[in-house]
C-alpha cells in the first residue's frame, strides 16, 4: 500500500497541528513531527572511517526541504515482496 510521509521541523509546531488536523481523515497520510536535534555520534578524530551502512536519515532533499519549506513529503511505496521504498 502506498503512503504519503509529511514531516514537519520541529520548529514548526503551528505547521504541525495543522496538517495533523487536514490529515488526520485520510488513510495512507501520516503527519510526523521531526525530532532530530543533531547528529548521533560526536566526532571524536579516532576514527576517519564510518562504519554505519547508511543512515535512513540522512536524505539531502528531505533535509533541505525541512530547511527550507519547515515541511517534507516523502512517498512511501510497499513493493510485492513488502520492501519498502521511500520518494522524496
Amino acid at each position: 500500500m502506498d503512503r504519503t510521509l509529511l514531516i514537519v521541523a520541529m520548529s514548526e509546531p503551528g505547521l504541525y497541528e495543522f496538517l495533523a488536523h487536514e490529515f488526520s481523515s485520510e488513510t495512507g497520510v501520516d503527519v510526523v513531527l521531526d525530532r532530530r536535534v543533531c547528529e548521533r555520534r560526536a566526532a571524536t578524530g579516532f576514527s576517519n572511517q564510518e562504519r554505519r551502512r547508511s543512515d535512513r536519515r540522512r536524505n539531502a532533499l528531505v533535509i533541505a526541504a525541512l530547511r527550507v519549506n519547515g515541511y517534507a513529503v516523502v512517498h512511501r511505496t510497499a513493493s510485492p515482496t513488502g520492501c519498502v521504498t521511500c520518494n522524496p
